[in-house]
């Protein structure tokens, strides 16, 4: 049973809009554990965009499993590169929920630590990304 809109938004607590990927045309990431409390390997993971929101993110890919506890905690944060379209967004983000699907594959959302100006590129592209996506061509438009 699939909720309504504005009842999934309320269960899932969400405060701004969410633009949800295809799954043929979501987006890489790559990021990086950054921490300086707890020791963390050098690796760059790949991970997909399976939706992007002003605050935040929906990921899935790999995470080192020995560290969930620490990424959960906050004491750990990632450095993502974001590659939307034409450009990439370097934003840092904490992990906020994370669900198994297979042995090695997670989904996990993550809430970015935003500037003013990431804020308004990330916006620009989610208006940008709605209309190139839209059903009704510009000529459909006029009148």
């Amino acid at each position: 049973m699939e909720l309504p809109k504005e009842t999934a938004s309320k269960v899932e607590n969400r405060e701004k809009f969410r633009f949800v990927f295809r799954s043929g045309q979501r987006p890489p990431v790559k990021f990086k554990l950054v921490s300086k409390v707890v020791s963390v390997p050098n690796n760059i993971f790949n991970a997909v965009l399976l939706d992007l929101s002003e605050d935040g993110a929906c990921l899935q890919g790999s995470l080192p499993e020995k560290l969930i506890y620490d990424l959960g905690s906050g004491s750990i944060q990632l450095g993502c590169n974001l590659y939307l379209k034409d450009n990439m967004l370097k934003v840092l983000s904490t992990l906020r929920w994370f669900k198994y699907l297979d042995f090695d594959e997670v989904q996990f959302g993550v809430q970015f630590q935003l500037s003013d100006q990431l804020r308004h590129d990330i916006q620009c592209f989610l208006i940008r990304h709605q209309i190139d996506t839209r059903r009704l061509s510009r000529k459909d438009m006029k009148s």
